[in-house]
């Protein structure tokens, strides 16, 4: 705080997105036990509609989130990983929910093509079922990867590899085992 930076609570988690094409283009964020923060260039992390401008400050609370800037029924002490990349923030919850914030590459994981990112969403399997028993999240420009706690991985977005010896595929609908 003493450096600008005014943020209040403790920091609990970290994440960035960049672009290496452009210059300056990383966006930051922080999770306090007082809500989310993000700073840096906009429209790489999150949509505009989350967070507008570059100065560091509280992102907004858009529909479905709560006073912290994370899904409505999630606190920040709640939070066990938060993951950045390209305009996607992730977040898996000590229970093993994954959420997704995310503006590109079908990555939100509920089993349609709106990338519109200014809402967080949890990661499905099918129509009404939520993924699970999530352990860790990692992900890049065109998806996503979940490994859960009895050693299966879920792939998600429009350029997944399936692990069958095929190229990439569009799976930008629901989390694929």
């Amino acid at each position: 705080p003493a450096n600008g930076y005014d943020y209040q609570g403790d920091i609990l988690k970290v994440t960035l997105a960049s672009t290496s094409s452009l210059g300056n283009g990383e966006q930051f964020a922080i999770l306090t036990t007082e809500g989310l923060y993000m700073w840096g260039a906009t429209n790489h992390l999150v949509n505009t509609t989350v967070k507008g401008n570059s100065n560091f400050g509280k992102v907004s609370t858009t529909s479905g989130t709560n006073s912290y800037g994370l899904p409505t029924n999630v606190n920040p002490t709640n939070v066990k990983m938060m993951f950045g990349s390209y305009r996607t923030l992730g977040i898996v919850t000590c229970n093993g929910e994954a959420w997704m914030l995310s503006n590109i590459g079908g990555k939100n994981g509920v089993g349609n093509n709106n990338d519109g990112g200014a809402t967080w969403t949890q990661v499905q399997t099918a129509n009404n079922t939520n993924l699970t028993n999530v352990v860790a999240m990692r992900g890049t420009f065109n998806a996503m990867m979940a490994l859960t706690s009895n050693g299966e991985v879920f792939t998600w977005g429009t350029g997944t590899y399936l692990g069958n010896n095929t190229a990439s595929s569009n799976n930008n609908r629901y989390a694929t085992k």
